[in-house]
């Protein structure tokens, strides 16, 4: 008789977009996980101190809270961190944060390629147009463009109370810039550049998006 192999369901964490957003369990635009964490910290840690800090919180805790995306049709992020908090001893918009944090960096791709980034930092850097700019982002899958929406949207909150949170552009940069780009000799020589594109993006999302 023909065996049937069953294909493993791959984990949440470090999954591509495409995929993760083809599961019967996805009902948004981006994933839940990530739709969870930034309304759990706009709603409740906006003004918590640099809340993508490292605060101690263990990766394996982490992945174990990321791995309930997994199998669950709907995870209750506010008692998950509520619990956690408590057991841990940690703040839990710092909990959240982490969440948010390692399953972006985990993204098996960045939001942007690496020739995207580097046609819209030469337009930035002659000074061109919007409209300019706009045509080398086409080249953004669909599913990269809709998450980066999301988040540039978030950003743009949590800079509107940086006189508590203490949040920066450099600072998102640095937590981020390799969600935005994955290349080692960018990030580590152009991060200014890095810097400059999320400001773009942050302060024209409403022509960009």
């Amino acid at each position: 008789p023909t065996v049937i192999k069953r294909q493993r369901l791959q984990t949440v964490l470090g999954a591509p977009l495409k995929e993760v957003m083809s599961r019967d369990n996805e009902k948004g635009s981006i994933p839940t996980i990530v739709e969870d964490c930034i309304n759990w910290i706009e709603t409740k840690g906006l003004n918590l101190p640099l809340p993508f800090s490292d605060h101690g919180v263990a990766n394996d805790k982490l992945k174990e809270y990321i791995s309930k995306y997994d199998k669950e049709s709907k995870v209750n992020l506010s008692s998950l961190v509520a619990a956690e908090s408590k057991e841990l001893g940690v703040e839990g918009g710092y909990i959240v944060g982490a969440l948010l944090k390692l399953y972006l960096v985990e993204l098996p791709e960045p939001l942007l390629s690496v020739n995207v980034f580097k046609e819209v930092t030469n337009s930035v850097r002659r000074g061109e147009e919007i409209e300019d700019i706009l045509r080398s982002l086409d080249a953004v899958p669909a599913n990269h463009w809709t998450l980066l929406y999301r988040l540039v949207y978030f950003f743009a909150n949590l800079l509107d109370h940086n006189d508590k949170n203490k949040i920066s552009m450099k600072s998102l940069a640095d937590d981020f810039g390799s969600v935005l780009v994955r290349d080692e000799t960018i990030l580590q020589s152009s991060s200014d550049e890095v810097k400059n594109l999320l400001q773009l993006l942050v302060q024209d999302r409403i022509r960009i998006f």
